[in-house]
Parts: C-alpha cells; structure tokens; sequence
C-alpha cells in the first residue's frame, strides 16, 4: 500500500520543484495545495480506521445463544421467541437454525422498549 506522504514525495521529485523556474511564491502556493491534499487523505484514512475499528470491536463482542439472551432479557426463553415473531423483535442472527445474539444490540433494543418508541409491549413485562 503506498503512503499518500510517497505520493506527494514522487509527485515532487516527478516535476521536479527545486530545478524549476519560479518565484517562491509559486513554490509556497504548489506547497500550501499539496498540504492541503495531504490533510485531505489523512481524513479519508481516519474514517477508514474509525470504520474498521468499529468492524473489529463488533467482531470481537462473541454471540450468546437463546438461553443467554433470554436471561439478558429478564424472560424466559418462551417468551423471547414470541418476541420474535413481533414487528419490531429482537436483533439477531440465524447460522444454521441457530439463533445468536449480541448483548450490545439487545441492551440498544431494550432501551428503545423502555422509551416507549415500538408499537408493541414492553419486553420486561
């Protein structure tokens, strides 16, 4: 992966500024405009890793199954499969007819309940 600092460095050398003719106010422009892209591209790499450090940080969180859940939840397990089958259910995932969880979404899900926004019963009946 090329460094955007390799690339401004190659341009440089490519057009060779310290050979060319110019006044060093046209020097001190071309730099303020490569600056200026190099801050651009830092940003961009930024909300790369922001992104990608959000990505791993949820890989890390491990699932929970039915049972584990339904405890989370102060239910039982009849109950949270009921919950399923409501319009707003719990966040979850199926891998091979079973039914993962993760704790942050359900905790997210679970306040939404408390503040009244779905439509259908609270979960901590």
């Amino acid at each position: 992966m090329t460094r955007p600092i390799d690339l401004i460095l190659t341009r440089a050398n490519s057009e060779n500024i310290g050979a060319r003719q110019g006044s060093v106010q046209d020097i001190g422009s071309e730099i303020n405009a490569r600056v200026a892209d190099l801050i651009k591209t830092i940003d961009q790499a930024r909300q790369l890793v922001s992104a990608k450090a959000a990505e791993a940080a949820a890989m890390a969180e491990p699932f929970i199954g039915k049972p584990e859940a339904a405890k989370f939840l102060n239910m039982c397990t009849k109950t949270l499969e009921g919950r399923l089958k409501m319009k707003n259910p719990p966040p979850h995932y199926i891998d091979g007819g079973k039914l993962n969880f993760l704790r942050s979404e359900l905790r997210s899900w679970r306040r939404q309940w408390r503040s009244g926004n779905p439509a259908d019963s609270d979960p901590a009946e």
